[in-house]
């Protein structure tokens, strides 16, 4: 969420953004699937590997409008964790009778 706030004020929609974070519920997850993915890296300015790890899988969740308008704006402007090295890509499928 605080990306969210600080993409819309750099932006100058932090008045939008803001609304788009407030009153978002924070679902329950149903059949979650996944596991730790490690992957490395070298760093050239610590001189040294690195090692960055995160979860890859799937959940399923019943989402309101809302945060169904958080998931997808957090999707198109690649909101997930390193994102700026390519990473913290996310998507999602609708279940029968959901839309966006």
């Amino acid at each position: 969420m605080r990306r969210v706030l600080a993409l819309g004020e750099a932006c100058g929609a932090k008045e939008g953004a803001r609304a788009l974070v407030e009153g978002a519920a924070m679902p329950a997850w149903r059949g979650a699937s996944w596991r730790w993915k490690e992957l490395g890296r070298y760093s050239h300015r610590q001189k040294m590997p690195m090692r960055i790890g995160g979860l890859l899988g799937a959940f399923e969740v019943e989402a309101d409008a809302r945060l169904a308008r958080l998931l997808a704006f957090g999707r198109w402007t690649h909101m997930g964790k390193l994102a700026s090295m390519g990473l913290g890509r996310y998507g999602w499928d609708y279940a029968q009778g959901g839309s966006a």
